[in-house]
């Protein structure tokens, strides 16, 4: 696109996502805000923002990533804010769209509102005519065949009896001795609460890091940054690398490892985190920049030590990442989100269910989405 001299703009709908690409969120571009208020209320505030409407005029492909989580509401807005900017009646304004996702996985973030319906069931998506690439390749469970099956019926929600017996075979109820396996629960505060539990069995001293940011964009979603904002470590806590360190040596995001040490860096007095990745690398974690771009430009920075503790997550902090030995409450408040915890792992033998699934109580996919893409041929089942 450089070389055609053509402005592409790399978005995401949640910050997890955008970090992680090198982008910006799709709320940040769009300058507005959540984009609660009225359309004309929108218009007159931005017809004062000569960034945005330049942005807006410039921008000839727009690659929305995590797709699935786009609320409709918010969609449809920006369709008409760019319409409006670029003197121009076709969908978003005449901007080509890249749109990257899987319906199947996490739905929009409700925030308590009725009747959120996926984007591909709304006028603008109807209108955009898009062109649909089916990705079928599945990279992460490709050594393990049987586990493959389950999760592709995981996916859209059609268990068999054999699916049962697998997650069965793999429930424990009294999972306390599975300690080092990575706890995956839907909610943040259940995810703090068993961190903070395992952390504070650890010795004294604690060393607390900071990032700096410059906040200047909202989010709608969870996961607004690639790690938390404040955390604490303390010799012998288990972590999780969240960058791309070095491929070469085996540190890359996903990586597991103990806190052993802390050390001062070259020049620098603070302390940082010395890690026993379980590779048997062991590294001195010192802080990491993550950049937003909107095209060429930083538009937002995000340093921090590029880890976090292992023993638990959110289901939406993991979405994207490699893990291996996670355990899984089916306890879940949306479509998608027992499908997303699973698919972390390569095989069946890296996961633990902590209770009975029940297919019949529990959240699988929605029924809209399956579908869907059984209409347009999307899956086979």
């Amino acid at each position: 696109m450089k070389e055609q001299d053509k402005m592409m703009v790399i978005t995401a709908t949640t910050g997890q996502a955008a970090w992680n690409i090198s982008g910006t969120t799709f709320h940040k571009f769009m300058s507005m805000g959540l984009g609660t208020e009225d359309l004309s209320i929108v218009i007159k505030k931005l017809d004062r923002n000569k960034s945005a409407m330049d942005k807006f005029r410039k921008t000839s492909i727009l690659l929305i990533d995590e797709v699935s989580m786009l609320e409709e509401a918010f969609a449809t807005k920006c369709d008409e804010v760019l319409k409006h900017f670029r003197n121009s009646k076709r969908p978003f304004g005449g901007i080509q769209l890249i749109l990257v996702g899987d319906f199947f996985q996490l739905p929009p973030v409700n925030k308590g509102k009725n009747n959120c319906p996926p984007l591909f069931k709304t006028r603008v998506w109807k209108q955009c005519e898009l062109t649909v690439c089916n990705l079928t390749s599945n990279f992460r469970q490709q050594k393990d065949d049987e586990y493959k099956d389950f999760m592709n019926r995981l996916r859209v929600g059609k268990l068999i009896t054999s699916d049962i017996r697998l997650m069965r075979s793999r429930t424990f109820l009294n999972h306390d001795r599975f300690e080092d396996y990575t706890f995956l629960l839907a909610y943040r505060r259940d995810v703090e609460a068993v961190n903070t539990i395992h952390l504070r069995k650890l010795p004294l001293p604690e060393h607390t890091f900071i990032a700096t940011t410059q906040k200047s964009y909202e989010s709608s979603n969870q996961g607004r940054y690639p790690v938390e904002e404040s955390f604490s470590l303390r010799v012998g806590a288990k972590v999780i690398l969240c960058f791309n360190l070095d491929l070469s040596r085996g540190l890359y995001n996903g990586t597991r490892g103990t806190v052993v040490d802390f050390q001062p860096s070259l020049g620098i007095k603070k302390l940082y985190p010395v890690v026993q990745f379980d590779n048997g690398i062991k590294e001195t974690i010192l802080p990491n920049t993550w950049n937003m771009m909107e095209g060429n430009r930083v538009v937002d920075s995000f340093t921090q030590v590029p880890l976090m503790l292992l023993y638990a997550c959110t289901i939406h902090r993991v979405q994207g990442l490699t893990l291996k030995k996670v355990k899984v409450s089916p306890q879940v408040f949306a479509h998608g989100q027992l499908y997303v915890a699973c698919s972390r792992v390569g095989s069946k033998k890296d996961i633990i269910f902590i209770k009975q699934v029940d297919p019949k109580t529990t959240l699988l996919s929605s029924t809209t989405v399956y579908e869907y893409y059984k209409k347009h041929n999307l899956i086979s089942q």
